[in-house]
């Protein structure tokens, strides 16, 4: 039976038959350990109570504290499941689900009894964006504490009652998913061939990767994801080319957090088909011998430190 709960999640697999991923408590968690057992291996991980110390965690439960923050500024609220690669025919469809309102119309909306989706998804947490004056709310990590700026992202703020983002990786920069408010369930798909593949086919011919047709692309049910339940408090660690989707219960309202820093270098491995794919495009490009570089310096770090490479290759099977 699909869960009524996180329905497109379970349209992939029963949740109940997907891999929990590793989790631990924050207390128990040391920069040293984080960065060698999960940075450098590209290992997902859940620390529980990660950002309880946040002021964010205690303010934004306060819907009067975040409109007192962000005032009349006009969001776009996304109605409808997000499609992060959207085919060229689908871009009117993701245009038009998209409503532009005041911040204080949008959280009237999330705070009623109504069921639907109605999420400020991915809005940066700083000037001018509207978001931004919650930006002083957002804190760092005892584990992480000294975190090389984001090359690509900002640290960003989704603000929702009922959202899906569909499958997706990020190319660069890594990522925290911080629970602030409310639940949220994420499903994980290691960055290995048989994934590629097989969601990259499906975005390619249908645009999104939801209510799949199992005859069409038979290979999608013999994926094997990952799961990790969020709860307030909570951050999961979602490592480059980890392809993932997010769902939250249309129950109640909730807030996330994607908090960023640098990838290193040496984990842009070209034993990655979604690394290969970056130096494709790029091998013609201004950056392209820079690009190839970091490549070859990241095969190198895999080949000479066998306990990396041995980790690496449990999610992936790229390896040589």
């Amino acid at each position: 039976m699909v869960s009524t709960e996180f329905p497109h999640l379970a349209q992939m697999r029963s949740l109940s038959e997907c891999a929990q991923i590793d989790q631990i408590d924050v207390d128990e968690l040391t920069e040293r350990s984080f960065k060698s057992e999960f940075v450098n291996c590209q290992r997902p991980l859940l620390v529980k109570r990660a950002v309880r110390h946040w002021s964010a965690f205690e303010r934004w439960q306060s819907p009067q504290y975040l409109c007192d923050a962000v005032g009349e500024k006009i969001v776009h609220v996304q109605v409808a499941p997000m499609i992060e690669y959207p085919r060229p025919s689908l871009v009117e469809r993701m245009e038009k689900s998209l409503q532009a309102m005041s911040f204080r119309e949008f959280v009237d909306k999330i705070l009623n009894d109504e069921r639907g989706y109605h999420s400020i998804h991915s809005c940066p947490m700083s000037p001018p964006a509207p978001l931004g004056p919650l930006e002083g709310d957002v804190g760092g990590l005892a584990f992480l504490p000294n975190p090389a700026t984001a090359r690509w992202y900002r640290n960003r703020a989704f603000i929702y009652r009922g959202s899906y983002s569909d499958w997706h990786y990020h190319p660069a920069d890594e990522n925290f998913l911080c629970q602030i408010r409310g639940d949220k369930e994420v499903l994980l798909l290691p960055p290995d061939e048989r994934s590629f593949q097989t969601v990259n086919e499906i975005a390619r011919k249908v645009g999104y990767v939801y209510d799949v047709d199992r005859q069409r692309f038979p290979s999608y049910g013999g994926l094997r994801p990952y799961r990790a339940t969020l709860s307030a408090g909570d951050a999961l660690y979602i490592p480059t080319f980890w392809w993932h989707a997010v769902e939250a219960p249309q129950t109640d309202w909730g807030i996330s957090v994607a908090w960023v820093w640098r990838s290193p270098n040496h984990l842009f491995d070209p034993r990655l088909p979604g690394v290969r794919q970056i130096l494709k495009r790029a091998s013609f490009s201004p950056r392209g011998l820079f690009t190839a570089g970091v490549a070859l310096y990241s095969y190198a770090y895999g080949t000479v430190s066998p306990g990396v490479r041995r980790a690496r290759s449990r999610y992936s099977k790229t390896d040589a």
